[in-house]
């Protein structure tokens, strides 16, 4: 019965490369963007990065343009 009470952790491996990629494309999928951006490099240049990693990436960067 103890047991049942205890939190639960499940882990989840980091995604790879192509993983990366396709949710960036999730992501970014309503956004305009620049023409030369390449998801799967800027994928591959975010080697240990979750999901919530690139999600808060995207975040910053489109508040960098806003405040430009």
């Amino acid at each position: 019965a103890v047991l049942r009470r205890l939190p639960r952790r499940i882990l989840i491996d980091l995604p790879d490369a192509a993983a990366r990629r396709r949710i960036l494309e999730i992501l970014l999928r309503e956004e305009r963007l620049a023409a030369d951006l390449d998801l799967l490099k800027l994928g591959e240049q975010c080697e240990s990065y979750s999901g919530s990693d690139l999600k808060n990436l995207c975040i910053a960067a489109a508040m960098r343009a806003l405040r430009r």
